[in-house]
């Protein structure tokens, strides 16, 4: 019997090293396929939506940098697109990507919280003039999209395909890197008319007691 008691033993302390190595492989390939990133915080973002009559209608974001002890952030470009959602006369003058502007990090200011920060302030004429739009181009619905890109010293970028869902919408670390603008159609004077308001819930947990 005792014979017996020491093969389950020794089975056991097998068993237990066995699954010991294969956390240790599960714990490296997590650590293998983990990226230290670079963090564009969001600080205030104001005037969203565009107003599809209103060429001035503005945009402004500001955002922080944060980067992991071992980056150096060398540039940081802008791009602009256009994503066409009303396609009435069955064209789609929706546009990709474009370079708008690059941001030197050594001309940024620095935060309350002793971090590179930087606002960019921009229009609607600016953004569609700049893609080769005109007013007849966009209406309700559409959305412009600016998108910001991380430059390393070490060849590394970061953009919004390299965050997730918790990181670009979370509360403090609120880093999307990108930012949709939807264009609405807001009469500028007293145009008399029937209006119909479309109001949708994105999130899906219903209206919560909201009014307008």
């Amino acid at each position: 019997m005792k014979v017996f008691r020491n093969y389950i033993l020794i089975a056991c302390a097998l068993l237990s090293i066995v699954s010991c190595e294969e956390d240790e492989k599960l714990v490296q390939q997590v650590l293998d396929n983990f990226t230290s990133g670079t963090f564009l915080r969001t600080r205030a973002v104001a005037a969203n939506p565009f107003n599809a009559f209103v060429p001035e209608s503005p945009f402004s974001v500001t955002m922080e940098v944060q980067t992991a002890d071992d980056q150096v952030v060398e540039a940081i470009d802008l791009y602009f697109s256009f994503q066409e959602r009303q396609f009435d006369d069955g064209v789609d003058r929706s546009v990709a990507d474009q370079l708008f502007t690059t941001f030197d990090p050594t001309t940024f200011g620095v935060s309350d919280r002793g971090l590179p920060e930087f606002t960019f302030d921009s229009t609607l004429g600016e953004i569609s003039g700049f893609l080769g739009l005109t007013a007849a181009d966009y209406t309700g619905g559409d959305a412009f999209t600016y998108r910001f890109e991380v430059r390393l010293t070490d060849g590394r970028t970061f953009s919004s395909s390299d965050v997730s869902g918790t990181t670009a919408g979370s509360t403090y670390y609120r880093s999307p890197y990108a930012y949709p603008v939807n264009v609405t159609c807001i009469p500028t004077g007293p145009v008399p008319g029937d209006y119909t308001l479309v109001m949708n819930d994105s999130y899906g947990d219903g209206w919560n007691g909201a009014s307008i």
